[in-house]
């Protein structure tokens, strides 16, 4: 957000998700399709939300922007066994009336480890 700005986005999972985790030679890899909601909470423009179906992934995941001009791509990282810790990231594309810049392509990347591996 700009400096003037009075807004806050949140963002939160809506939903459940399931999704696959694959033993490979070089750790877990894991892949899931979620909901996102993204609210934006703002004193002159109001309340407002749009929810993504996102993929997330510990692999490579890329998302282009609305009119296909620009592609982003982010890496995330398989869990190493014994030690848990990985990175998932998903990717997809605001809207085309969504805050802060319309049909941008966007990125998250959820980092940290796991207490327990199944």
């Amino acid at each position: 957000m700009n400096q003037g700005d009075t807004g806050t986005l949140h963002y939160g999972i809506a939903s459940t998700a399931s999704g696959r985790m694959l033993s490979t030679a070089d750790g877990r890899s894991i892949e899931f399709l979620a909901r996102v909601r993204a609210t934006l909470d703002d004193r002159t423009r109001g309340r407002g939300s749009f929810e993504y179906a996102v993929p997330f992934t510990t692999e490579t995941t890329t998302a282009s922007n609305a009119p296909g001009t620009e592609t982003l791509s982010v890496d995330g990282t398989r869990l190493v066994d014994g030690v848990w810790y990985g990175q998932i990231v998903g990717s997809t594309t605001n809207k085309k009336n969504a805050f802060p810049e319309p049909g941008a392509a966007v990125y998250t990347v959820l980092s940290g480890s796991f207490d327990r591996v199944p």
